[in-house]
């Protein structure tokens, strides 16, 4: 039978952890920066505001650390498969997502954000007329859109609601509905500083209205798909937000399912073989990271920093290989033509 007073106790200590998470996102938020997500670890709020506090390039510091977890890859694809693969209206744009991060890899970031905004919005629109019905099937309104937030929130409610009731009526009990009260509020508070985080990355940047409004930040739908600038700055950093965003969504979403599990249940076989296909491609990709330097006239920062000894080890064979047809091509390791 659920004890009134642990459950008071949990949610409360939820509610002050996500408190300074919140707090610490708010100040990602305005320096543009990448900012954890529900799956994150608790422990990792500290960590962050120590990079911050201690280093002389906070910026790259987080940049590294989100980088190094990034690259994590298996436990990423276990999140993302355990977590975004399994909810409803995300789901089903899970080989979306995977296209993302394949592009992302061979530092294609352009293509990896363009690909992954309309999955926000697309999700939200799936959620808004499932609820509401088809006439919400044209809106693009991101204003309206947000809206489905408050219905996952009404959902979520509900559920609790119930499952307290039950909860709270065995053995023959009365329920006591000032308890339910109670706690539906700090549920709805700690729900409520999620969502929050969610909505201002939405809202205030990614989706931010540029008409007749300053401009805070070039990762914008509005800027990169009517190229209101000309250089953008479509970069890893930036990926990651979009990417981060996602698990702010997925976790609302599961909040308002009837079966909604707050554990990840990845197919690990399907995990595995991601991993090894994304591999490959890294060490493809770190490889011939000059080709694409020479095509694109412009520097790629490697992605070595982020990367464990074993797969810089990999890849640095897999690069030798590369050297070797190249030279026997008549063409040097910078990408010039030789005299045979």
């Amino acid at each position: 039978m659920l004890n009134y007073e642990d459950r008071k106790k949990s949610i409360n200590k939820q509610i002050e952890l996500i408190s300074e998470l919140n707090h610490l996102n708010k100040k990602l938020f305005v320096s543009n920066q990448i900012f954890l997500h529900p799956y994150c670890q608790g422990f990792e709020i500290e960590h962050i505001q120590n990079l911050i506090k201690e280093s002389d390039d906070p910026d790259n510091a987080v940049l590294t650390f989100f980088g190094r977890k990034f690259f994590n890859l298996k436990t990423n694809l276990s999140i993302l498969h355990g977590y975004c693969g399994k909810q409803p209206y995300l789901k089903e744009y899970i080989n979306t997502i995977t296209r993302s991060l394949s592009l992302c890899i061979q530092y294609e970031y352009q293509g990896a954000i363009s690909v992954l905004i309309p999955v926000i919005e697309g999700t939200l629109r799936k959620y808004m007329v499932d609820k509401l019905g088809e006439k919400n099937v044209s809106i693009t309104s991101m204003q309206e859109l947000l809206k489905a937030i408050k219905i996952m929130r009404s959902d979520h409610l509900k559920l609790l609601r119930a499952a307290y009731e039950k909860d709270f009526s065995k053995n023959g009990k009365s329920v006591d509905q000032n308890k339910v009260k109670n706690l539906l509020k700090l549920d709805g508070e700690n729900f409520d500083l999620w969502s929050e985080q969610f909505e201002i990355f939405i809202r205030d940047y990614l989706f931010r209205y540029t008409r007749n409004t300053d401009v805070i930040d070039d990762l914008n739908r509005h800027i990169i798909t009517h190229r209101f600038k000309d250089k953008i700055d479509f970069s890893f950093k930036n990926y990651l937000r979009v990417y981060h965003s996602l698990f702010h969504l997925s976790w609302l979403i599961n909040c308002s399912q009837p079966n909604g599990s707050p554990f990840s249940d990845p197919d690990e076989n399907l995990v595995f073989n991601e991993y090894i296909t994304l591999l490959n491609l890294l060490m493809l990709s770190e490889s011939s990271r000059f080709v694409k330097e020479r095509l694109y006239g412009e520097k790629i920062n490697s992605f070595n920093t982020f990367l464990t000894d074993e797969y810089r080890y990999a890849i640095g064979r897999s690069g030798k290989e590369i050297e070797k047809i190249l030279m026997r091509l008549h063409i040097d390791a910078d990408g010039k033509e030789k005299q045979p």
